[in-house]
């Protein structure tokens, strides 16, 4: 579970991290629907990928603390 919370991570901030790389080159040549458009999508995935990252990343932190609890 911790390798795919952290890779589930990566992705994430790969994905949210993406739009500014087009979005320098793209602006200036005047195509700011597409890049809205492009960077919605990616930022929806990211925001899509980062929800199973952080509960994986919660239930990685409780879940020990509450077994031993008991």
């Amino acid at each position: 579970m911790y390798l795919t919370t952290l890779l589930l991570a990566v992705l994430a901030t790969a994905l949210l991290a993406t739009p500014a790389a087009p979005h320098r080159t793209l602006f200036r040549r005047g195509a700011k629907p597409e890049i809205v458009s492009a960077s919605s999508r990616v930022a929806g995935a990211g925001l899509s990928v980062l929800m199973p990252a952080l509960t994986g990343s919660v239930l990685l932190v409780v879940g020990p603390s509450v077994s031993t609890a008991s």
